[in-house]
């Protein structure tokens, strides 16, 4: 999994941002599978984590609410040209 992690000196909870470009040279199809696996891995550890698209970015948040508008968005993507 390759993200973008930051840290904040006034909150324990680590930031990331999974990003469609951070995939580079896989299939739309794989990218989406790679990215599904990340939210729920970060869920999983209580990550704030965001989503980066290339035409869309869903901004940092928590929780199970966050997570079905995350997942949500990767079922719908749509493979248009230029999206990779």
């Amino acid at each position: 999994m390759i993200t973008k992690a930051y840290e904040s000196v006034t909150t324990a909870k680590c930031q990331q941002w999974l990003d469609w470009h951070d995939f580079a040279g896989i299939s739309t199809e794989g990218r989406l599978s790679r990215l599904c696996d990340c939210v729920l891995q970060s869920e999983a550890k209580e990550l704030v984590y965001g989503l980066i698209l290339p035409h869309k970015t869903i901004s940092l948040g928590s929780g199970s609410d966050h997570q079905d508008k995350v997942l949500r968005e990767l079922a719908l993507y749509e493979k248009t040209e230029g999206n990779q």
